[in-house]
């Protein structure tokens, strides 16, 4: 798929029920250790306290998801609230369509909504395509770099953090 279906369809999921598919698709999106996956309780958890859970259906089925959740910025004496953008998944049959872009855009004009001016995530810069999503697509400024500081998906990864002032 080379773009995001017409009717495609973005939901803020709160509720066990439309949880529990997004614990599933992480491990479609992600496969080996359980370990690795937010589990649905702690999901259910941030998104009925402040934080976001987005869900992207595709005729009723779930091929994509963003969550993140409330923190500090930490810059000099000085901290501010901002939203951590934790995670953004997408079913592999749905890649390269659009669905990512469409789910972090939908995130950050609900962080608007709560009244937050920050969002920050960590990615990998070696892996060229989430370098470009994250930078030349979204607009991310980066400004940390720690090496090998990641541990992710049975890997250590090289880590970027990534701002995206409101």
């Amino acid at each position: 798929m080379t773009e995001a279906p017409d009717s495609l369809e973005l939901k803020v999921l709160q509720n066990a029920e439309e949880i529990k598919p997004v614990e599933e698709l992480q491990k479609l999106i992600w496969p080996g250790s359980d370990l690795e996956v937010v589990p649905m309780h702690m999901l259910v958890t941030v998104a009925q306290n402040s934080g976001l859970l987005i869900g992207a259906f595709y005729q009723e089925q779930l091929v994509g998801f963003v969550y993140g959740f409330l923190g500090l910025y930490h810059q000099s004496e000085v901290s501010q609230l901002k939203h951590c953008s934790h995670m953004l998944g997408v079913h592999p049959d749905y890649r390269d369509a659009g669905v990512g872009a469409k789910l972090k855009r939908a995130q950050w004009q609900l962080v608007r909504q709560q009244g937050l001016e920050l969002i920050t995530w960590t990615f990998d810069p070696l892996q060229s395509r989430n370098a470009y999503f994250n930078i030349a697509k979204l607009g991310a400024i980066c400004n940390t770099y720690r090496a090998q500081s990641l541990w992710r998906y049975g890997r250590r990864s090289q880590c970027r953090i990534a701002l995206r002032p409101i």
